[in-house]
Order: C-alpha cells, then structure tokens, then sequence
C-alpha cells in the first residue's frame, strides 16, 4: 500500500479584487488541487499569515511595497511573488509579460486603423511602467507615438483637446474606468471619438 502523501502547506498572500488577482487565485487552486497542498488565502494583508510561518512549507504573496518585499525576502521558507507592482529582483516571481501586454495593446489599436494614441496610468508603478514601454516600442515600429499621461487632471485636459478619433491604453481596467467617466462627463462618444482598451 502506497504511503499517504504528506501535506504541503502554503500560505496565500494574495488581493481577491481584480481579474488578475482572480486568476492568479484560479491557478494556484488548479495547482493545488492535484498535489495534495493545503493552501491557507488571504487578502494583501500578511499580519496573520507572518505570524504562523511555521504552520507552512512555503509562501505565494502578491507583493505590494519595498517594505513587504524586505520582510518576505528575510524569512525562511521559500516565497514566490506573483505581482509586478514592484521590481522583485529580491524572491522569484511568476508575473505577466507586462511589456508583451503593452505591445498586443498598441496592435490591437494599429490594427483597427488608429493614429492618435495615449498610454494612462494614475501611478507609477513597475507593471505601469513596463506596459508603457511596450506600448510605446510597438507604436514606434510601425512609425507613430503616443501621449503617455501619469495624472488624472492631465488626461482629462488631453483628452478633450487631442485629435479624434483617439486611442488611449490604460495600465489596468481600474484606469479605464477613469477614461469611461472622463468621456462621459465630457460627452464624448465611445468608441467612435475615443477606443479604449484596459487590462486585467
């Protein structure tokens, strides 16, 4: 009779809004499911988890500042990181290809015959960053270039004054939100005069 497997236990630090973090939630699940891990989830919030480390064989967090990572970085069990919110040279980390999403956002725009472009994001975080390079690396090959807007009053003002039709890329879906009330209040129609495109 073959032995019982032993248990993994892994504590799950991860943000339950959002189609990302759901997702991220999905996998892990799907994971787990086949390789007898018992997974104890929490929101971004750790406090509760980093006071039971020994109640676990390892870690998944979705990393959110400089100090989290410092303290994750310190313990002694492995810790994988599943967010890009911030540079996570310190642990190994399975995130998106944010620059990939910033190019298949600029095609998909080029594709449908678009020449006025803005990237938006209301900060300035890693996976922002990235998504704008690519954005940005992606329009420049087929020889255009975009507005990239870091703040909410100023998109607002640009997208009222740029030439339409206009496509704006936004970082993530919470942005695009911004964009969505934005046109509304200015009566701008959507997509005809702005096509925007969200992520996650």
């Amino acid at each position: 009779m073959l032995p019982h497997p032993i248990d993994t236990r892994v504590g799950v630090i991860v943000n339950n809004v959002g189609g990302y973090s759901r997702g991220v939630l999905r996998g892990i699940a799907s994971f787990a499911s086949a390789r007898a891990w018992v997974c104890r989830v929490e929101g971004v919030n750790e406090a509760s988890l980093m006071r039971h480390l020994s109640d676990f064989n390892g870690l998944i967090v979705q990393a959110a500042t400089p100090a989290q990572l410092t303290r994750l970085g310190a313990i002694k069990i492995p810790v994988v990181n599943v967010s890009s919110k911030l540079e996570s040279g310190q642990m190994p980390s399975v995130v998106s290809d944010d620059k990939a999403v910033g190019r298949l956002g600029a095609e998909q725009f080029l594709r449908r015959g678009h020449r006025n472009f803005v990237f938006y994001a209301p900060y300035d975080r890693q996976f922002a960053k990235l998504r704008h390079e690519g954005f940005i690396q992606r329009l420049a090959e087929a020889g255009d270039s975009a507005a990239v807007i870091y703040d909410p009053d100023r998109l607002a003002k640009a997208v009222q004054k740029m030439r339409r039709p206009l496509a704006v890329m936004e970082c993530n879906d919470r942005a695009a939100l911004t964009v969505l009330e934005i046109c509304r209040a200015s009566h701008l129609r959507v997509p005809a005069e702005v096509a925007f495109l969200g992520v996650d």
